[in-house]
């Protein structure tokens, strides 16, 4: 589903298939690395999945979903530049297209950095669904402690 998801997006804003695809598969390749117990595409779909049920909420559900699949593509616990460094590839990445909301994606993604209340809606549902994993079921949450201390 998520990969459907995203293909559907990035071709609005794309005809070329295979960069469209490209894109995919970067962020498939990123989010499955072995080193990912949390930051994967579990988490990512976990978001999706999370977001239907406020899509109604969303001022702009395009600009939120770039920032949803390249929030934590670049992901390395022991750094503090992660997400600018994945702003910075959603950035490379969709420059090649024709989605002209790069900067507002660019905020969304350094928002989850701090985490910080905005007066921003769609940041604020953003971060939300980043961290809505602390507001599941105790085994659900155990699952994401232990996944977080690997």
């Amino acid at each position: 589903m998520i990969k459907e998801t995203f293909i559907s997006l990035i071709t609005k804003y794309s005809d070329n298939d295979d960069y469209s695809l490209e894109c995919w598969r970067e962020i498939e390749k990123a989010y499955s690395a072995k080193s990912r117990y949390y930051h994967n595409l579990q988490h990512i779909e976990h978001m999706i999945n999370s977001l239907v049920p406020i899509a109604s909420q969303v001022t702009d559900m395009d600009t939120l979903l770039f920032a949803i699949y390249y929030h934590d593509i670049i992901y390395n616990a022991t750094k503090s530049t992660n997400e600018h460094e994945s702003a910075l590839r959603l950035e490379k990445r969709l420059s090649n297209t024709t989605f002209r909301r790069i900067p507002e994606s660019m905020a969304l993604i350094e928002a989850t950095k701090a985490h910080e209340p905005s007066l921003d809606t769609d940041t604020n549902i953003l971060l939300d669904l980043d961290l809505s994993i602390l507001g599941q079921s105790p085994g659900d949450y155990k699952i994401y402690c232990d996944s977080i201390r690997k």
